[in-house]
């Protein structure tokens, strides 16, 4: 696959006045006081539900066409590359934190956009394919709008939410609100971002009614090759008596516009 060609990205990117710019800047991400530890290891529960979405990917490929720009919203340091094995000159990261987008080491890519995910500074059909790994944060209608919006004819939105039955079990084991995700920080205090998780019906009705056509919903469960699992992932499962690994902990889900 070849690089992209610097006039197509230019032609895809608006040109934003200043005040839209300054304002877009303002809009502040949940994980902009997280982006230098949002990584650690000891953030078990997202290198879980990042092993989840790895192992599916592994065994099924990605379902990315072979050639176009794939945006890749909400990317933190990126993981489309490493999920789908990309060629680097074919992605544009975009995130609303741009302390995000400066964390080192990142992803090889051909360009990184801060951008919000609810209003995304790109002409319309731009890309073949919206990749949204753990879109929670922004779970919108307005979102789904605006994928479909800068995806080509033929493209494909790809994506993965935390899994409503782990939320909705863990959350009420934890006191916590339900549309919020807790991350306990290294210095023992927590943050609370915002997090919405939709169950399987639910996400497709809302990407039906914005024109896409829903092609796969899988329920992912953490490989039993991962032997370091977080206590919000064991515990839900234990309240639900089953096995960690037999426990969805990520929805999956794949749409076309048609």
């Amino acid at each position: 696959m070849g690089r992209v060609d610097e006039v197509h990205l230019r032609q895809a990117v608006r040109a934003l006045s200043k005040r839209e710019e300054i304002a877009a800047l303002r809009l502040s991400s949940a994980y902009d006081d997280l982006a230098h530890e949002y990584y650690h290891p000891r953030h078990v529960t997202s290198r879980n539900f990042e092993a989840a979405t790895l192992g599916w990917t592994r065994e099924h490929g990605c379902p990315i066409p072979d050639a176009g720009l794939v945006l890749d919203i909400g990317s933190g340091r990126g993981s489309v590359a490493r999920f789908c094995q990309l060629d680097a000159g074919r992605i544009v990261e975009g995130d609303i934190a741009l302390s995000m987008l400066a964390i080192s080491p990142q992803e090889r890519t051909h360009a990184r956009v801060a951008c919000d995910a609810l209003s995304m500074p790109f002409t319309p059909e731009s890309f073949a394919a919206v990749t949204a790994f753990l879109f929670d944060p922004f779970n919108r209608n307005a979102f789904l709008a605006e994928s479909f919006r800068v995806l080509a004819r033929g493209g494909v939105f790809f994506g993965t939410l935390p899994h409503y039955k782990w939320g909705t079990e863990l959350r009420p084991l934890r006191a916590g609100a339900m549309d919020l995700a807790r991350f306990v920080t290294r210095d023992g205090g927590y943050v609370d971002k915002p997090s919405y998780l939709t169950p399987e019906s639910g996400l497709e009705a809302s990407l039906t009614a914005n024109g896409y056509q829903v092609t796969e919903m899988h329920a992912l469960t953490l490989p039993r090759t991962e032997a370091v699992v977080s206590p919000d992932i064991s515990d839900p499962a234990q309240a639900r008596g089953v096995s960690a690994y037999e426990f969805p902990i990520v929805q999956l889900v794949v749409a076309r516009k048609l």
